[in-house]
């Protein structure tokens, strides 16, 4: 459906800006204490979990690069 699509790619334009948000703030080391409060962790933790999510990212564009020239 053209919606879900549209809604897929707005969400992952949110979620890239925010991580990007996330990374410079790490880069200026003025990262939202609060928020790292609730996720319960600190600024190290939340440096491996921006590491591992753009891991993830770039695995699934060289899955989906390999998918689209299979098919081809």
């Amino acid at each position: 459906m053209p919606g879900d699509a549209a809604n897929l790619d707005y969400a992952r334009q949110q979620t890239d800006l925010v991580l990007e948000r996330l990374e410079e703030q790490l880069q200026k080391n003025s990262v939202d204490q609060q928020l790292l409060d609730k996720l319960g962790w600190n600024q190290t933790e939340l440096q491996q979990f921006l590491d591992r999510w753009k891991n993830l990212k770039a695995e699934a564009a060289e899955s989906s690069a390999r998918d689209a020239a299979l098919r081809s």
